[in-house]
Order: structure tokens, then sequence, then C-alpha cells
């Protein structure tokens, strides 16, 4: 299921809240999703939804690290969500092979909801052990 653009609020390795586009500005609520305008002056880093839900209906956010099937397979496999500057795309960086998949290939989505699920952020690991997203 596709959701609106959303943002996750940083403040290094905490998240303080969200952002939400809106007609009468972006509204900014805490992380208890409260409406909070004093959120905005709380944040250093900002994480973009991938328009995803996981398994557990939860947005899928950049730097999330999830797990993952591909195909009909029953492995699953540990990846993180990044966003490639040369595609423009977002992607699964997979933790193992350093395989690169995009998300979606011309408006056909390869992952669907039942296909991913959280399991930690990267942001929350040492900076050496981080080498997924370049």
């Amino acid at each position: 299921m596709k959701t609106q653009d959303s943002y996750r609020l940083r403040r290094g390795k905490m998240i303080v809240g969200y952002a939400q586009p809106s007609k009468a500005g972006i509204q900014f609520c805490s992380k208890f999703l409260l409406f909070d305008k004093d959120i905005s002056q709380q944040f250093t880093q900002v994480d973009k939804s991938i328009g995803l839900l996981d398994v557990r209906n939860r947005p899928i956010y950049e730097h999330d690290m999830v797990l993952y099937k591909l195909n009909t397979s029953r492995v699953k496999h540990e990846g993180v969500i990044v966003y490639c500057t040369e595609k423009e795309v977002f992607g699964i960086r997979d933790l193992h092979s350093n395989h690169f998949t995009p998300l979606s290939i011309e408006n056909l989505s390869l992952f669907a909801n039942d296909r991913m699920e959280i399991f930690s952020h990267a942001f929350m690991h040492a900076p050496h052990k981080r080498s997924f997203f370049s």
C-alpha cells in the first residue's frame, strides 16, 4: 500500500518526531504521534518515507534495516533502505552481498507489503559498520 509523503525527524540516533506536508503547511508531531510545533527546532536529520508499509503496517523510511524476500522465495535477506543518487530511486542495499535492488522499475513495484519487515535502523549502528551507504 502506498502512503503519502512523510518524514522521520532525528537528532543523531534519537527519533524526535515526524513531519507531513499539508495544505496548511508542514504538520509536526512527536514520536508519540501528538501534535507538537516545537519539534521543528529539535531535529538535525530527516529520513524520507519510501511510501510503503511493512508487514506490521509501519511506514518504511530511508535508513531502515529490513528483512525482505525476493519473488516467491521463503529465504529472508537483510538490507537497508537507501536512496541511490545515480539512479534517483530508493532501493535495498543487501547487508551481505552489498547488491542494490531498486524498489520499483518504471512505476512497477518490486516489493509488496508482505515482503519487507523493519528490524532496526542503520543510524543506530556504529559508523564503521555503515559502509552500505556508499
